[in-house]
């Protein structure tokens, strides 16, 4: 199998769509950062977008920064946890 169907794989699964939605939210906060011309304003808003469509989990990715990150990691992971059963990916 090669790394672009093993990389397809992944991002059709949940895990996939949570790590993507957490690089999307690192990226973000890290692109406004910028000031001035070098401010990557059309980027920070298709990656905006994108964060918040179906595909992503924005909503749990960022109530998990808003709140105490102990706290709503535990509660994030159960949620993934369930919401995986059944789902498999290998990395072979």
């Amino acid at each position: 199998m090669n790394t672009v169907t093993q990389a397809s794989e992944f991002l059709s699964t949940y895990r996939g769509r949570l790590i993507i939605s957490q690089a999307l939210i690192i990226a973000i906060r890290e692109l406004s950062k910028v000031e001035g011309a070098h401010r990557q304003i059309s980027n920070i808003a298709d990656m905006q977008d994108l964060l918040d469509s179906d595909y992503c989990l924005g909503d749990i990715m960022s109530e998990a920064e808003s709140s105490n990150p102990i706290e709503q990691y535990a509660d994030n992971l159960e949620r993934v946890t369930s919401s995986m059963a059944g789902e498999s990916y290998s990395y072979d």
